[in-house]
């Protein structure tokens, strides 16, 4: 069979396009292992007993936050609710709703801590009234540790007034904010999410949804445009390349 220009650009297209769709693959294979990993943390996290947050957990916490993500935790303080916030669209069984973060002020340890105390129903998903929900006094709160994100300009802060009270609103946590309102106690760089609200009226966060997502299939459907590439050129050339493709009309 003799070799042209066309055939040689041919083979090299079908080579780039095959070798991109399985790099591909391969990719959402990887992210799939990755996401097994962290499933299989925070599995391992969950399963272990509460962890009561003492000066020795907290110490170990500053050390290393990224061990104790998913763990179930125990907190004790007062909260202090000139530093509440709201997160915007949080949604809740279908229903807009924003959720209620404040910081607990650690009995003894000079340390704060950001708790997601949960979810509340609002129809805009950005404007609820967090005030009858509050509660006074020494708590105890037990909830699931999560790493504080850093803060991002994505996080864009927007005030509501309630009565002669302000309210903050963020689309996520600023850690940059929160550690002001903190001063001049330290801020852990951890935060709880409150799996038994303080009071009625909160629907607590739900836990992760621990499952292999569409890595899997995206993985196979990157495989199948490779496999569809290759059998596709190999079937051109093999029409261009039979006697009868290849057989003049007799005029």
């Amino acid at each position: 069979m003799r070799i042209t220009r066309a055939g040689v650009a041919g083979t090299i297209l079908m080579l780039l396009v095959a070798g991109i769709c399985m790099r591909f693959g391969f990719w959402q294979l990887e992210r799939l292992e990755e996401r097994r990993a962290v499933n299989a943390a925070a599995e391992a996290g969950m399963a272990l007993p509460p962890l009561e947050l003492d000066s020795a957990a907290i110490a170990a916490i500053e050390r290393d936050p990224a061990a104790f993500v998913h763990r179930t935790a125990v907190a004790r303080g007062t909260f202090d609710f000139s530093t509440e916030l709201l997160l915007r669209g949080r949604a809740h069984q279908g229903r807009p709703g924003v959720q209620a973060a404040v910081l607990l002020q650690l009995e003894g340890m000079g340390r704060s801590l950001v708790v997601n105390r949960g979810w509340m129903p609002s129809p805009d998903a950005a404007t609820a009234d967090p005030r009858p929900m509050r509660v006074a006094g020494p708590v105890a709160v037990e909830g699931r540790l999560q790493l504080l994100p850093p803060s991002s300009g994505r996080s864009v802060r927007s005030d509501i007034a309630i009565g002669d009270t302000t309210v903050a609103t963020y689309q996520r946590l600023d850690s940059e904010g929160l550690a002001a309102a903190a001063a001049p106690r330290a801020l852990l760089p951890i935060y709880l999410e409150a799996t038994t609200p303080a009071i009625s009226g909160l629907v607590p966060v739900p836990p992760p949804v621990l499952d292999e997502g569409s890595h899997f299939g995206y993985a196979v459907q990157w495989f199948s445009f490779a496999a569809i590439a290759v059998i596709g050129y190999v079937v051109v050339v093999a029409r261009k390349a039979s006697p009868k493709a290849r057989r003049k009309p007799v005029s």
